[in-house]
């Protein structure tokens, strides 16, 4: 039996068909669930929405990038701040890198770090 989605899961689940076959797989069931997943890793449609704005399609993943305090508009520029040598290996969007586990969250912070130390 499919549970009925929540206004905000179903919002989510809006934003999801709206972002496309790679946020959601296409699949109306899948889409549902998934957006529980988005409102499991955060309070409210809003952010869930802020952090797919910014090509995030793993909920799990901006959860973690949010617990180290960052922001979904600070992504870009965390992104852009990589090495040139992380960004060759990667080949890919750093933030679908991140979803996809090719690059550590961790990744994002120890940039700011080195930037310190020069």
């Amino acid at each position: 039996m499919i549970e009925k989605m929540t206004s905000e899961e179903a919002k989510v689940a809006s934003y999801l068909r709206d972002h496309g076959d790679m946020f959601d797989g296409g699949n109306a069931d899948d889409r549902a669930e998934l957006a529980r997943e988005w409102m499991h890793c955060f309070d409210d449609h809003e952010t869930c929405r802020d952090w797919m704005e910014v090509g995030f399609w793993c909920p799990c993943t901006a959860e973690s990038v949010s617990s180290l305090g960052i922001e979904p508009d600070e992504v870009a520029a965390r992104c852009d701040d990589l090495s040139g040598e992380i960004l060759d290996r990667l080949q890919t969007d750093p933030v679908y890198a991140l979803c996809n586990d090719d690059l550590s969250v961790q990744s994002l912070l120890d940039e700011d770090e080195r930037a310190e130390d020069e």
